[in-house]
């Protein structure tokens, strides 16, 4: 069972002046607000060419910094595979071009006794006709 609560007119008066109050301010920051835009006002240009040099020169110092670290990178790995203590044998870096030269070059050693190990690391991912020869080869 649902009650309504009438208001009389000295209620609704009060409940009308208090409204009219907490919208006031509101309504005036809305009608003495800026006006609109004119259409024929110049775009704002929003694009700041020192900002943007700024951005370019520090991405390319960025850039360069790590090219560096990179380059100082390799030549440390390289350093150190150049200082190993382990004896590694035979190493032919190959790839798809040169991989039955490698190959040739492999049972060439293995004919003439050469038996120390050959170790073939492949730049790439084999093609699946290398990868059967390879496996022909090899056995």
């Amino acid at each position: 069972m649902q009650t309504h609560y009438c208001l009389n007119v000295s209620e609704r008066e009060a409940a009308d002046t208090l409204t009219y109050q907490k919208l006031k301010t509101p309504m005036n920051r809305i009608s003495n607000g800026p006006p609109f835009k004119d259409a024929s006002d110049p775009p704002l240009n929003h694009y700041n060419e020192e900002e943007e040099a700024k951005k370019a020169a520090d991405l390319k110092s960025k850039t360069d910094e790590l090219r560096e670290q990179e380059k100082q990178l390799f030549y440390t790995l390289n350093q150190i595979a150049q200082q190993t203590t382990v004896k590694r044998g035979i190493v032919i870096p190959v790839y798809d071009g040169n991989i039955k030269l490698a190959i040739s070059l492999v049972l060439e050693l293995r004919t003439i006794g050469i038996m120390e190990s050959i170790e073939m690391p492949h730049c790439g991912n084999l093609n699946s006709d290398v990868q059967k020869t390879y496996l022909a080869k090899s056995s």
